[in-house]
């Protein structure tokens, strides 16, 4: 169920600056649309903005070039190991070696993932980085 809230009102609860919003819907990030003549914006295109601009890799970087194997993550950060599968591939998560069929990962970029999840309040089966736009590395 999409939750839309009035520009002013998704401001005050993300602290985000009303420009700042403003910036975002002009530049697509945010959708948006018009209720009477108040602008309202998508509330979850807004959490995805502070959770990526408050959550950074830099947080984890003690966990920088630390190997995990798929299966460890999945059960250590609550991630369905097809879909830890399915960020390596697309190059979301940095597979660091391969030996036959273990795959040995950075676990800073699953951390770094896990937080996003639990910022965002994202549920199995939702896309968690961005809806199509290049994850920051």
């Amino acid at each position: 169920m999409k939750i839309y809230k009035t520009l002013k009102d998704a401001a005050e609860k993300y602290n985000v600056e009303p420009e700042k919003l403003q910036e975002l819907v002009d530049q697509g990030d945010v959708r948006s649309g018009m209720l009477g003549d108040e602008l309202i914006v998508l509330e979850d295109d807004v959490r995805t903005y502070v959770a990526e601009r408050d959550v950074t890799r830099e947080q984890f970087k003690h966990l920088e070039g630390v190997e995990i194997g798929v299966n460890q993550a999945a059960i250590k950060y609550r991630f369905n190991g097809v879909t830890i599968a399915e960020w390596v591939r697309k190059d979301k998560i940095r597979l660091i070696r391969q030996k036959g069929n273990r795959r040995m990962i950075n676990e800073a970029d699953v951390a770094y993932a896990r937080a996003l999840a639990d910022i965002k309040g994202v549920r199995s089966g939702r896309p968690l980085f961005g809806r199509g736009r290049k994850e920051r590395r």
